[in-house]
């Protein structure tokens, strides 16, 4: 850390860190109190929209759950990572994720390699409840990222996460 940097004092899960201002939950919880916070559309100095909600943590006196990826913090910011009602969101979140993804993620390709795979997992879903099969895309359609030997792009497979924009983007 800069030493010219200003810094702040944050609560996290009930003890106090001295973190960089600016600096987003996410990476405070993960930099200073050791905690990593699930997301799957965060890719740092690359997407940072908050698009999965999967990081949501709670912020003590904010009305909703807070996207951590995208929230800075703030002096004096109380944040609790882990409780019933920020698991019961975050399971939400990943099955409205998965609602229009393939039936075969707890079997795919990338099996032991897939955050999204492993937050299944995690959450013991085995089938969005919001999935409807006819909304699942058909065969896979021709796309511009064919012809790249560098990205396999399935569009059955993507999340909307846009992590993928972001990255070929910037």
């Amino acid at each position: 850390m800069n030493t010219q940097e200003k810094t702040i004092s944050v609560i996290i899960n009930g003890k106090t860190f001295t973190v960089p201002q600016g600096i987003s939950i996410l990476d405070a919880c993960k930099q200073y109190a050791g905690i990593t916070i699930p997301s799957l559309c965060y890719l740092k100095g690359i997407c940072d929209e908050g698009s999965c909600g999967i990081c949501v943590v709670e912020v003590a006196k904010a009305r909703t759950l807070q996207r951590a990826c995208i929230t800075e913090v703030f002096d004096g910011m109380d944040i609790t990572t882990d409780n019933e009602k920020i698991q019961e969101a975050r399971k939400m979140n990943l099955e409205l994720t998965l609602a229009h993804h393939p039936l075969d993620c707890m079997t795919c390709d990338c099996d032991g390699d897939c955050t999204l795979q492993d937050l299944a997992y995690q959450f013991n879903i085995k089938k969005s409840r919001f999935l409807k099969e006819e909304d699942i895309l058909g065969d896979k359609k021709e796309t511009a990222w064919d012809s790249n030997s560098f990205i396999q792009f399935d569009p059955n497979k993507c999340i909307l996460c846009r992590r993928l924009v972001s990255a070929c983007a910037n």
